[in-house]
């Protein structure tokens, strides 16, 4: 499902019914297609009928298709801000799409040259593969697509072990040979077999500017205020999170101020603090509220939701994200559009600056964000012995030339967070964003373009003290300073929170009771130990042991067997990393069926 394009050869009428067999689409989709006559492009985009896809055809000679969405204030038709786009791209180039802001993959076809052109959003937010082989250029939102169509491709084994080490593919890395990711911001050329791949969109730092703080801060305000009434439709059934958290209060202080009518949504267990802060912010400022409970999981959906989440995701959202499935469906039942509060940490990132500080003790920018990253999956020496002997040195090398060849974009301390905002945004949440699209029509007010660069002139240490995210509550809507804030399963006083929250790190990091008799700790959104000991130990030991499992080929089965004994036998809690395993074999065995022409 979600978003498909591919260019392929003269029997891409069967590749294509292939596809459609093994991707499981129903009457909830529409799609548009771009065959132009006399070239070999064969292009289709497809996704819910609530996601817009547009296309036209300018001069005769450039057909295009626009899938997802440009915000812009005068909330024209999608078609008309899709033309207008493409007679600024024809007439100064990357410029315009530098300068506009949404959630779309755009796609140009140059008959007169024979040329095509793919680009993403700045932010990356919808994901594209590529493959550029002998038989053909093909191309997809979707990995799993790609899988369906490629004749004999074949796993990418550093990418698995990137995974399970880190959490998530380096520089573009796919699952499979031969297919690369377009990064976040960029345009893709394909001409006479060639592909070309420049950034149209990266992000510099600002924050030497002499601009006084509160002339900064109105500035941000006022480009965050904007940012959420782009994306708001009076005409939409919308939801806007609400959690416990510093972002989804930002968005709420702003639909107050203005007035706009949606609903609050919000998940998590019953008495988690995200639950019970938003219920007394919903009962106190009379909001209507949508809570989706996930202490009332049905346990004998948790393999279904698990092989779900893995597929739609292409393997890339952790396993234990599973609950969000049911609440993803929860939402479509109940709404159009979600305005989430995503990509907050962009505004209040501490790993700059926690590195500045590192940075003293003569830590390099790689070592840093090596392991900062760092999976339980690389510390079990005995589990993967073939996959940390040959890729360990390739993964810091990797990182090495991501941060040398960012060098021109600012000091190591920014590159820290622009490592965040290329690799995690612009890979995790983008799985997540194509993930959401399959159920509800998802828009997030912090990727706004103008709202980035004013965020940019802020230092490390300015977000660090959420002067942003305070002085925005604040000034639109005073009455969200009387609720507490969650961090860390705590729920802490608004006022002083930043003094609150240092003692509650060193009460869960050096378990200090005379603290935690102060502070008021609550169960996590969801405990997923207790979940797992419950309900996933058959489950767990039939899929990583069983005889054709396909972890077991690349991790030492031995110590495979004991990490599971040892969990469910109550000694050592291997929670993370038993849903890292689950992760990797529900990814390996979605490709392996794909590759081998199994269906799904």
């Amino acid at each position: 499902g979600g978003f498909i394009l591919y260019n392929v050869r003269k029997d891409w009428r069967d590749l294509f019914r292939r596809l459609q067999s093994a991707m499981r689409w129903d009457d909830d989709y529409h799609q548009r297609e771009l065959a132009p006559a006399g070239s070999q492009l064969r292009a289709f985009a497809m996704g819910r009928r609530f996601i817009p896809i547009s296309k036209v055809t300018f001069d005769n000679r450039y057909h295009s298709i626009l899938f997802g969405e440009i915000y812009a204030q005068n909330k024209t038709g999608q078609e008309d801000i899709h033309r207008a786009l493409l007679r600024r791209w024809l007439a100064s180039g990357a410029q315009a799409l530098s300068e506009t802001d949404g959630a779309f993959l755009l796609l140009v076809w140059d008959d007169a040259e024979q040329k095509l052109f793919i680009a993403n959003d700045a932010f990356g937010l919808f994901p594209l593969n590529y493959a550029n082989r002998p038989d053909g250029f093909f191309f997809a939102s979707q990995l799993t697509a790609l899988a369906t169509l490629l004749n004999r491709a074949e796993f990418d084994e550093q990418a698995l072990a990137e995974r399970m080490f880190l959490g998530f593919p380096l520089n573009g890395r796919t699952y499979l040979k031969d297919v690369r990711r377009l990064p976040p911001g960029s345009l893709l050329e394909f001409r006479d077999g060639h592909v070309n791949v420049s950034r149209y969109f990266r992000p510099m730092y600002d924050y030497q500017t002499r601009r006084p703080l509160q002339e900064r801060l109105r500035a941000v305000e006022q480009l965050f205020a904007s940012a959420v009434q782009k994306r708001y439709r009076p005409d939409e059934r919308a939801a806007i999170a609400l959690s416990g958290g510093f972002d989804t209060r930002l968005i709420w202080s702003v639909a107050l101020n203005k007035g706009l009518d949606a609903a609050a949504a919000t998940h998590g267990a019953s008495r988690s603090a995200d639950m019970v802060i938003a219920r007394q912010i919903a009962a106190g400022l009379k909001l209507p509220h949508s809570a989706f409970d996930l202490d009332a999981l049905p346990a004998q959906q948790f393999p279904d939701w698990s092989e779900e989440l893995i597929r739609m995701s292409d393997g890339l959202m952790p396993a234990s994200a599973f609950f969000i499935i049911p609440y993803y469906r929860f939402l479509q039942q109940n709404f159009d559009v979600l305005i989430d509060g995503a990509g907050g940490a962009l505004y209040r990132r501490q790993h700059a600056a926690t590195f500045e500080w590192q940075q003293k003790r003569g830590l390099s920018p790689e070592s840093f964000t090596f392991r900062l990253f760092l999976k339980p999956a690389f510390k079990h020496r005995d589990l993967f012995p073939a996959w940390k002997q040959d890729f360990t040195e390739p993964i810091r090398q990797e990182l090495s030339d991501y941060f040398t060849r960012t060098s021109p974009l600012g000091a190591p301390a920014d590159r820290i967070d622009l490592f965040y905002l290329q690799q995690i945004v612009g890979l995790l949440y983008s799985a997540d964003f194509l993930l959401q699209t399959h159920f509800i029509n998802c828009r997030e007010p912090f990727y706004d373009l103008q709202l980035f660069a004013a965020g940019r002139t802020f230092s490390p240490q300015e977000r660090k003290k959420l002067f942003i995210h305070r002085h925005i509550i604040e000034r639109n809507f005073p009455a969200l300073t009387e609720y507490p804030l969650e961090f860390q399963d705590y729920a802490l006083p608004y006022r002083g929170f930043l003094w609150k929250r240092m003692t509650a790190a060193a009460t869960d990091r050096f378990h200090l009771p005379f603290a935690g008799r102060r502070l008021q700790k609550f169960p996590p959104l969801f405990d997923q130990a207790a979940f797992l000991r419950r309900h996933g130990r058959d489950y767990l030991f039939d899929l990583l042991l069983a005889s054709g499992a396909q972890t077991g080929r690349r991790a030492a089965p031995k110590a495979l067997e004991k990490i599971l004994n040892e969990h469910f036998g109550g000694t050592t809690d291997h929670t993370g990393l038993l849903f890292q395993l689950l992760g990797l074999e529900l990814t390996l065995r979605l490709f392996n069926r794909l590759l081998t022409g199994s269906k799904l």
